[in-house]
């Protein structure tokens, strides 16, 4: 839950909420975490924000290669990555079971309830 006062500082208040709250003390330190953003623009600024913060992570999109898709699955499943970050347009239009993952965090409410 993140309190704002308008709508257009929402998605700035929820990022700091989450490098806060949940990156510096747990985020940096699990293994296997599944980071689910709920739009493109949320995607964008977390790839951002990892490679920032060289954290060992692979990404995934809805547009994404087949090749690359691939290649991103392996990796994290194969523990060479320890954060996968996916949009969730691609769980919704691919339906790709991500093996590997030991925590799931959503970034953001999420658009479809399924």
């Amino acid at each position: 839950h993140t309190e704002c006062d308008s709508l257009a500082e929402q998605s700035d208040r929820l990022f700091e909420v989450f490098e806060s709250r949940y990156w510096k003390p747990l985020g940096s330190t699990l293994e296997g975490l599944l980071v689910v953003a709920s739009s493109y623009y949320n995607f964008l600024r977390l790839r951002r924000f990892f490679r920032e913060e060289g954290t060992s992570f692979s990404s995934i999109f809805e547009y994404s290669k087949i090749q690359d898709l691939s290649r991103a699955r392996f990796r994290f499943f194969h523990k060479e990555r320890r954060v996968l970050l996916v949009t969730e347009r691609f769980l919704w239009y691919r339906r790709y079971r991500l093996k590997g993952a030991n925590s799931v965090l959503f970034f953001g409410v999420p658009e479809t309830p399924e």
